[in-house]
């Protein structure tokens, strides 16, 4: 099981490392845009700035997003043996 999740690791740092240095400034950029896109919604959520407040899918859905945003980033800074 150990040498399954290294190996899956493995795949997710060298898909990231991939898209962190491609040739195309959307393809480098899609998360940290993605992120700052979600924030953007809760700041404005918690403000009551927006028309219709998130559902609690929406919340769900931010959560997953965060989650998977810094298990990447702690991934990609992981050094792969």
């Amino acid at each position: 099981m150990l040498d399954y999740e290294t190996k899956l690791m493995e795949s997710q740092a060298s898909i990231i490392k991939a898209e962190t240095t491609g040739q195309s400034w959307l393809q480098r950029s899609w998360r940290p845009v993605t992120m700052l896109t979600f924030l953007a919604l809760v700041v404005f959520d918690s403000f009551g700035w927006l028309a219709n407040p998130l559902a609690d899918e929406a919340w769900t859905l931010l959560q997953i997003g965060l989650g998977g945003y810094v298990a990447g980033r702690s991934a990609e800074k992981t050094p792969i043996r």
